[in-house]
């Protein structure tokens, strides 16, 4: 049997294992980061049932990498799992990883609840949740996932992702459904295959996940439609690949689809960005005229419509921005000259898929945007997140409004209409409070209304502009400083000060009759949003308790939002 001994170099074993794996797949193949997950859980394995038990909620893994690569922590409902986590890695990103299990309180807990220590471990998970991005790990326990189920329906916990892969026979199956049903972002193996191993396997893979790839902008895809077209009209053969300068000197090559004469198809690949345009064929007709004069542009199926000022096209016009048009007609005006072209742009299935997008919110009707300031796109950045706020900014802006609503997500904006009516201008501007300030100010907003839970904008009150877990925290601090300054004797602080959790602390400061903090937490959030504003713009803050009501609000909230109002 010796003889059959493949030799092979340590360094080369997993290697060669990935390459063995990849074979056996036959040709199958999964979009980044899911192909890396699925090869990884049959590497640990040696399981090819993972090619077709894992599932993925969408966007599921791109998620799980950007948590992480953000500090994301992980909980775990093993030792097992929490060991085969590589810790060292998780740290350079500012993650932790978590097991409650063998903790001393949580087995009492447990014994006195009549539950099992996965269920306490998991409000321990929720806990840690209402501080940082949590990741939630799962390999043997199927009470973890039902009791992540139960704290996600409460409205109690809102993980950034469930790895839902415990491994049995009782309750498994049904818990993993469970979670799929969720609402949350999972990654889960159906059925009875899981464990640990496969718990930590999945982590590892996200967090070893190589830089993502660059995409091809929307506009670039045009451009290159648009050369083909024009050099078949004028050569009568349609190139297979056309080169395309990007705005920011990068070259791309184009593969070329020809559909009729002069009308031509090139597909969009957006690298690993989750864009919805990703697989789109992006058509373009460019109907050529002898005499000289401009280069028009229509949209076809699927490309949308301008409806509202303030965009960077005017009402009436095609959702074609200004770079994708400048990029188009310098690829044909060195072929044809000085001579008049009009160039058509469809997008199959685009106006079912702008639904997706922001293009609702930008008055931008019946399909999608041709888009792309670099050409190129770039996956997952927080640039292209800004550059997204700062479009419906400006579209406000260039409509004259000088007030606007500024809230941190759906929920907020949701309860603030509910207790105040309806809004000339509504921005949900995530964590970034300082930024957006500052752009609003910019472009000459004077009334800034700022909305959201009071565990995020307590932040601001400690002059924290960007909310976000792994920029800063020191809520905790802010509330006891503030505890203090109002009176509270040290064991009150003390007990403030070793909660986990703003609900927590809440729940302490109304039973010590300290309420009166919230108002001048919210006064000094607003003082510090004004700092950042240059005293340009009065900026009123709204916290809310997480029970749709209004916890607190500074002292210039009447005028502000009486300003912001319809």
């Amino acid at each position: 049997m010796l003889d059959k001994i493949q030799i092979v170099k340590p360094a080369e074993i997993e290697k060669r294992s990935m390459e063995i794996i990849t074979s056996e797949l036959n040709g199958r193949t999964w979009p980044e980061p899911e192909f890396s997950i699925v090869k990884r859980c049959i590497h640990t394995s040696a399981d090819f049932d993972y090619a077709d038990n894992l599932c993925f909620s969408e966007n599921a893994a791109n998620i799980g990498v950007e948590a992480l690569k953000n500090g994301a922590h992980i909980v775990t409902d093993t030792r097992m799992a929490w060991s085969g986590i590589n810790k060292k890695k998780l740290a350079s990103f500012g993650g932790e990883a978590h097991c409650f299990m063998s903790d001393e309180d949580v087995a009492k807990e447990a014994k006195e609840r009549g539950c099992t220590r996965a269920a306490i471990c998991m409000e321990r998970g929720a806990a840690l949740a209402e501080k940082e991005n949590v990741i939630f790990a799962i390999g043997n326990a199927p009470t973890a996932l039902i009791r992540l189920y139960e704290l996600i329906k409460e409205g109690k916990l809102n993980p950034a992702l469930i790895i839902g892969a415990p491994v049995g026979f009782v309750n498994v199956v049904e818990s993993k459904e469970l979670i799929m049903e969720a609402g949350v972002p999972f990654i889960v193996p159906k059925g009875r295959k899981g464990g640990s191993n496969i718990a930590a396997t999945i982590c590892n893979a996200m967090l070893f996940m190589k830089e993502l790839r660059e995409g091809v902008s929307t506009g670039s895809c045009m451009t290159g439609g648009a050369e083909a077209s024009v050099i078949w009209q004028t050569t009568g053969k349609c190139p297979s690949v056309v080169k395309v300068e990007t705005p920011i000197g990068k070259t791309l090559y184009l593969d070329i689809i020809p559909k009729e004469f002069g009308v031509c198809g090139v597909v969009k690949d957006a690298g690993d960005d989750p864009d919805v345009t990703n697989g789109s064929e992006i058509i373009t007709k460019v109907e050529l005229f002898e005499e000289e004069g401009d280069i028009s542009f229509f949209g076809g199926d699927g490309v949308g419509t301008i409806t509202q000022e303030g965009l960077k096209i005017p009402p009436g016009q095609p959702a074609i921005n200004p770079v994708p048009r400048q990029m188009a007609e310098k690829a044909i005006r060195k072929i044809i000259g000085n001579k008049k072209a009009n160039i058509t742009v469809s997008i199959p299935g685009g106006e079912e898929l702008a639904k997706k997008t922001f293009n609702p919110r930008l008055g931008i009707v019946n399909g999608l945007s041709v888009l792309g300031t670099t050409g190129i796109v770039r996956p997952m950045s927080e640039e292209a997140m800004k550059d997204s706020l700062i479009a419906e900014l400006d579209m406000y802006a260039k409509q004259g409004h000088k007030s606007i609503l500024f809230v941190l997500g759906g929920t907020g904006e949701t309860v603030l209409k509910e207790q105040y009516g309806e809004f000339q201008c509504i921005l949900q501007v995530s964590n970034y409070i300082g930024f957006m300030i500052e752009e609003a100010v910019e472009r000459g907003f004077t009334d800034i209304l700022i909305g959201g839970f009071v565990g995020k904008l307590v932040k601001v009150a400690s002059g924290t502009m960007n909310t976000h877990s792994h920029v800063a925290d020191g809520r905790i601090e802010t509330i006891c400083t503030h505890a203090a300054l109002h009176g509270a004797p040290l064991l009150v602080i003390q007990k403030l000060y070793s909660c986990l959790t703003t609900k927590a602390a809440m729940k302490i400061v109304e039973e010590e009759g300290l309420m009166d903090i919230w108002p001048d937490m919210a006064q000094k959030a607003s003082e510090y949003c004004e700092k950042t504003a240059h005293k340009m713009a009065r900026v009123g803050i709204i916290f809310l308790d997480g029970q749709n009501e209004v916890l607190a609000a500074s002292k210039n909230v009447e005028e502000v939002l009486s300003a912001c109002k319809k």
